[in-house]
């Protein structure tokens, strides 16, 4: 693995890598993908998702089934979801402000009938 590791590193960019790990991950079932993912969970483009929704779609794909806003596990996901937006900030890449919006955001995923 980290020979196929250092030769993905020669050829893309950290950037580009990210991308294409976006446009693969698993979300459940035939789900794969930041795009697909966040049109069948809140009826949006990735590009128009809140901070809030983002967070969620970034704590989804350790274990796609059990993490499944759909499941027995919402809690859990819930929880997940607090932790990426704790990282987010302890890192810098979102400010305190927006880290306190996210938190209270009701975020609401599309009922499961209506997705499929």
């Amino acid at each position: 693995e980290w020979v196929l590791a250092y030769k993905i590193e020669q050829r893309f960019t950290k950037d580009e890598i990210l991308e294409i790990y976006l446009n693969e991950a698993p979300y459940g079932g035939t789900l794969y993908g930041i795009e697909e993912a966040s049109k069948h969970f809140f009826g949006v483009s990735a590009s128009e998702l809140t901070l809030a929704q983002s967070a969620y779609l970034a704590a989804i794909p350790n274990l796609p089934t059990y993490y499944s806003p759909y499941g027995p596990n919402k809690d859990k996901l819930d929880a997940r979801q607090k932790i990426v937006l704790q990282q987010m900030k302890k890192y810098g890449f979102i400010s305190n402000d927006e880290y306190k919006e996210a938190m209270v955001e009701e975020v609401t995923f599309l009922p499961q009938e209506d997705n499929f």
